[in-house]
């Protein structure tokens, strides 16, 4: 038996279907290969779960917007499943694929002259698409033993770095 301890605010019935989900991902996870397609997903809240449809335009999606209001925490999963990929996929498997075999970091290029605008720019890979919002993306990036790593913006015309 399986326990779960959460601050959702869940019906006995609805507590119910979730674990029997979760429990049929386990048996047969092929089935559930591509849980987050679209398809399969409005299958899921408006058939199985009959969750009650929130866009007159889209009375079965599943986008971004639509899953916000949904008033269900499996909504809620998706968001965050699909967040966390788009981090994978975007910003940690192209970071993996720059690792310095002989050093074991990533070492990429700046160029002062990189932009049109006169700004630095990056390469292989490019820092600067990093998300800043993101802290354990951020976290990943550390200064080896006794150097610094620096933050900087750069949105003013003339760069002043101040040390003291």
């Amino acid at each position: 038996m399986r326990h779960i301890m959460s601050p959702l605010d869940l019906s006995v019935d609805e507590l119910e279907k979730l674990l029997d989900l979760a429990n049929d991902i386990e048996k047969h996870p092929d089935k559930y290969a591509h849980a987050c397609d679209g398809k399969r997903l409005a299958t899921l809240f408006y058939d199985a779960l009959h969750i009650k449809a929130v866009s007159k335009k889209e009375p079965r999606g599943t986008g971004e917007k639509i899953l916000s209001q949904m008033d269900h925490p499996l909504a809620k999963i998706v968001l965050e499943y699909r967040g966390l990929a788009k981090l994978i996929s975007t910003y940690i498997d192209k970071l993996l694929d720059n690792v310095n075999s002989k050093t074991g970091r990533i070492h990429c290029r700046f160029n002062q002259l990189g932009a049109k605008t006169g700004r630095f720019s990056s390469n292989d890979p490019n820092l600067q698409n990093i998300p800043s919002h993101n802290k354990d993306i951020r976290k990943m990036f550390k200064a080896t033993d006794g150097y610094y790593m620096i933050s900087a913006d750069y949105s003013r015309m003339c760069a002043v770095l101040k040390c003291g």
